[in-house]
């Protein structure tokens, strides 16, 4: 990814660097600053307070091995960032974070005198679905009226809103692969939900088909008896997408509040399954499927999501991406739902239906979420990061 800009906190004076010694040995501070943004906004799961680790090979598309060591003993002298100084094994790399003083600050962005590293070459090297949905990225663009939604109450949500407008409006590309589970991150794919109504492809409005409650439904996939009476009132709950509202129900939680404590449950680890008060309901309600998951997550819990999203992967990336090349329908991933003209939406949806039943024996419920313009995105203060 070409860096064309840096992002810094908002209380950070960029003055105090100037004293630095020359322009551009300034500029590589302000560009290790950003990495930690640019790796949070990547990697979402990624908090404050945690140390992000910066691999060498990445750092060094951008600043010369040599000027790394300098960079980082500047800015902590400044105390401006810390490091935890371990080395995860097999990776070169050191983890970072900004001291208290910047942590969790809204970010404003400078344009950079010179734009930094190579534009994204990934295209060069895809192939099949890859390939086809990086071919359509470069096509994407991001209505200026969207600006207006980036201020937000809340730092991160601010911040990611910011980094993703400002990349789509640079071009600034990336696209990268997750080897383990299949899935695809790309510019589209990070970008908050309210800014997706703002995005268009060669100029034109899109809309996007979800699937409703696809991990949980994915999960109904690895019932080995169908037939027990448990297996169909599980998958006949998920089928409908109503999955969220039934756990309400039976937690006293919100939908939102159901769906962040079951992404804790499902794809933690089984000793804090058990002590909560979802894993609790969850167990009394769907007792089989709750063993087989332990079993699942057996000697490493991150089994189960690694699972699930190569499920998600197979449908989605594997099988329904092809065939809307094969038909001339351009698409963009967003892990569980793809973006499209409005025209291609029923297309798209039979695809997905008729896939999924091949494939896990299961009948998604679909939602078309239609570009409403910037009114529909001011109603609420929030995004959904899938």
């Amino acid at each position: 990814m070409q860096i064309k800009r840096y992002f810094i906190p908002e209380n950070m004076d960029r003055s105090t660097l100037e004293d630095c010694g020359r322009a551009e040995f300034v500029e590589k501070l302000l560009l290790f600053i950003s990495m930690i943004q640019f790796c949070r906004f990547r990697k979402r799961t990624y908090k404050n307070d945690d140390f992000i680790p910066l691999k060498a090979h990445i750092l060094g598309a951008y600043i010369r091995p040599n000027d790394v060591k300098r960079v980082r003993a500047e800015l902590i002298e400044r105390g401006i960032m810390e490091c935890d100084w371990e080395r995860l094994y097999g990776r070169k790399c050191f983890g970072h974070r900004y001291t208290p003083e910047y942590r969790g600050r809204k970010l404003v962005s400078i344009v950079a005198e010179y734009p930094k590293g190579e534009p994204d070459k990934t295209a060069e090297g895809l192939s099949g679905p890859h390939a086809y949905i990086r071919q359509n990225l470069e096509r994407v663009t991001i209505e200026p009226a969207a600006a207006d939604l980036i201020p937000s109450a809340e730092a991160d949500r601010q911040n990611y809103r910011r980094i993703a407008y400002d990349l789509i409006s640079d071009e600034a590309w990336f696209f990268a692969t997750d080897k383990n589970t299949g899935r695809v991150f790309h510019n589209v794919s990070n970008c908050p939900t309210a800014l997706r109504p703002c995005l268009r492809l060669d100029g034109r409005e899109l809309v996007e088909v979800d699937i409703r409650n696809c991990q949980p439904m994915l999960l109904g996939s690895l019932y080995s008896d169908r037939q027990s009476a448990e297996a169909k009132r599980y998958n006949d709950i998920v089928q409908r997408g109503g999955f969220y509202e039934f756990m309400q129900e039976h937690t006293g939680y919100n939908r939102d509040e159901a769906k962040e404590k079951f992404l804790s449950f499902a794809f933690g680890e089984v000793r804090f399954a058990e002590s909560s008060k979802f894993g609790q309901a969850f167990s009394a309600n769907f007792p089989q499927l709750r063993t087989t998951m332990d079993g699942v997550k057996s000697g490493d819990y991150r089994n189960m999501s690694a699972l699930t999203q190569k499920l998600e992967a197979d449908l989605v990336i594997n099988t329904v991406v092809p065939m809307c090349e094969r038909e001339g329908v351009p698409v963009l991933t967003i892990h569980d739902s793809l973006m499209m003209f409005p025209e291609h939406a029923g297309d798209v949806q039979e695809m997905i239906k008729s896939e999924c039943q091949r494939l896990y024996k299961l009948s998604p419920c679909l939602k078309i979420k239609a570009g409403q313009g910037l009114n529909r995105s001011r109603e609420k203060d929030a995004d959904y990061i899938n």
